[in-house]
């Protein structure tokens, strides 16, 4: 992956997560609920400023990538999703195959959902919607909850790299429109050599 640059445009309604230390999660939180939000109400405001600062200490672990929220009105009001995009190692430099094989991977596994393969401007994409289960602490006790995930991987043409796209939806019934603002987004999605001298290996950040 050194020597590429993955230009991930983000429309609104996206706010990308910035980096920021460990000692600034709950004012960076507190400014993306301001963003993203109009005046929530307590203790919808507190849940939100966590649920940010959990994003945040996710994008510090993903170390590189971009990570975005976005919110969108449902049958059940406004609900909020998470979209992480990164460049992943492929075991194949070409795209057909490679998608074949993830979606074939994807199948062999099972957990659901619908799997197939989609033509974006990148290439071949291996996509799957699903619902599935994770379990949350609600005052102390687990609890299991309905989510709705995309999944789309993009492998680059003529190298051993793919893009990883991952979006996260709350709300089960609200993932058709999650999943077609993380479509925009893929479909805005670019890998390029970075050019020589730019003092850049990857900016997986960089927007354009």
């Amino acid at each position: 992956m050194t020597g590429l640059l993955l230009r991930c445009p983000l429309p609104p309604p996206y706010v990308e997560l910035p980096d920021c230390a460990p000692a600034e999660d709950a004012a960076v939180a507190e400014g993306l609920v301001d963003e993203v939000w109009r005046d929530p109400v307590e203790p919808v405001r507190a849940a939100l400023v966590e649920r940010y600062a959990a994003a945040l200490r996710a994008r510090r672990r993903l170390g590189t990538g971009v990570v975005a929220l976005a919110q969108a009105q449902g049958p059940d009001g406004v609900s909020a999703s998470t979209l992480a995009v990164q460049l992943v190692p492929s075991p194949h430099d070409d795209p057909e195959a490679a998608a074949a094989a993830v979606l074939a991977a994807v199948r062999a596994r099972g957990g659901g959902g619908r799997a197939q393969v989609v033509a974006v401007p990148l290439g071949p994409a291996a996509v799957r919607l699903r619902e599935r289960r994770v379990v949350v602490q609600d005052g102390g006790r687990p609890v299991e909850v309905p989510v709705g995930t995309l999944d789309a991987v993009v492998p680059v043409p003529g190298r051993r790299v793919a893009v990883l796209l991952s979006a996260f939806c709350p709300t089960v019934d609200d993932l058709p429109r999650h999943a077609a603002l993380a479509g925009a987004v893929l479909a805005g999605t670019t890998v390029t050599p970075a050019g020589p001298g730019a003092g850049l290996e990857e900016d997986p950040r960089a927007a354009g």
